[in-house]
């Protein structure tokens, strides 16, 4: 970690003002590598990492979303806990909203939407329209005590059924012509599924390839109960069609799905 951070921190001069992608992938490996680390205090999780987030704002001169950076916020949205690890938990306190990797107890890994294969092209079908956190604590870098992120997608509901091996079967309520094959994971333990359960898709991204779309991104959604379109993430899903000779591109890309405005705290 300390030779990480000394790294970001001969570059800032340099760089200063600049996001760039080698830049991305320095902050990608020092979250998972702290997210490896075990708290005496779980509520700290923020605090402690915010000598290295304030180098990094130093660096690209960008603002700091409880764990997230404002201008790649759509970009760091997209990130999973590994699974067959030590089991995921949510702190009883609340530290970050459930779109940060840190809301949760466990190992993470951020995946950056450039890395396909040359062939493919990759569609981002989420749009984000106004995100926040308020902070209490060294120059907004830790104490979140709220946060929020307001939307524009494709979200729907569907079931899911488990089957053998790491994917599990997804059946939208709207007709796609296709069923799904999905790898689920969970952001914690108490979101596991049962078999037959329902859940709340938000489409993150689409990747086609010569016409036809062969995988797909979604964040897992649960409602807030009492509240209009207002969620939390519990998971994420990367879906495929089960016969990708059926499954054209504009499907899934169609403007005659309906997109939604949600806010996701």
């Amino acid at each position: 970690m300390d030779k990480l951070l000394a790294s970001v921190q001969q570059n800032a001069e340099a760089s200063y003002g600049e996001t760039t992608e080698a830049t991305l992938s320095l902050w990608e490996d020092m979250v998972s590598l702290y997210s490896r680390c075990k708290l005496t205090k779980s509520e700290d999780k923020l605090l402690a990492f915010a000598g290295v987030a304030k180098a990094f704002q130093e660096l690209t001169g960008d603002t700091y979303l409880a764990g997230v950076w404002r201008s790649q916020l759509l970009v760091q949205l997209k990130w999973t806990v590994f699974k067959n690890e030590r089991a995921a938990q949510v702190p009883k306190r609340y530290r970050a909203p459930s779109w940060s990797w840190a809301s949760v107890d466990s190992p993470v890994r951020l995946w950056f939407t450039k890395q396909s294969l040359p062939q493919c092209e990759n569609h981002l079908v989420l749009e984000v329209l106004d995100a926040g956190a308020t902070s209490n604590a060294f120059e907004g870098m830790a104490d979140v005590s709220d946060a929020w992120l307001e939307v524009r997608g494709t979200c729907f509901e569907c079931s899911y059924e488990k089957q053998e091996g790491m994917f599990s079967l997804l059946r939208p309520d709207f007709d796609i012509g296709v069923e799904l094959e999905a790898m689920v994971i969970v952001d914690a333990t108490e979101y596991e599924f049962t078999d037959e359960s329902r859940t709340t898709l938000l489409l993150y991204m689409v990747v086609s390839w010569e016409g036809y779309w062969y995988v797909a991104d979604a964040m897992i959604l649960l409602p807030i109960s009492g509240s209009r379109n207002v969620y939390k993430r519990i998971g994420w899903a990367h879906f495929r069609p089960r016969d990708a000779k059926k499954s054209p591109a504009d499907q899934m890309l169609s403007p005659r799905i309906e997109k939604a405005e949600l806010l996701i705290v």
